[in-house]
């Protein structure tokens, strides 16, 4: 089965995932790959960088193509406002806004 498709089927399955990216993760690495919560992240960065696991942006992506094609799936309307706030910030450069006081 292809990422994509998992992705779709821990949508599905599991509406929590739909909010939340961590979620997924969780979900995916565990009946994908049978890894539990308590992995240590160093095992799973060495499990990506060695290509056996997809990394989180994979599956973040897939996630945001599954919910592109497949409007049922999409997250909370809460979550999607959170969403378009967050990247409205980051196109207009306030997430990178520092003050000069903060280092003071």
């Amino acid at each position: 089965m292809k990422i994509m498709d998992s992705v779709k089927c821990i949508l599905e399955d599991f509406p929590q995932t739909r909010d939340s990216d961590y979620d997924l993760f969780e979900v995916y690495y565990n009946f994908k790959h049978q890894l539990s919560p308590y992995t240590p992240m160093i095992r799973i960065y060495k499990l990506i960088k060695d290509r056996k696991i997809p990394s989180l942006k994979t599956l973040e992506r897939c996630r945001r193509k599954v919910q592109e094609l497949y409007p049922e799936l999409q997250a909370s309307s809460t979550i999607k406002k959170l969403r378009k706030e967050l990247e409205e910030e980051y196109h207009n450069g306030e997430m990178f806004k520092v003050s000069t006081n903060q280092w003071r």
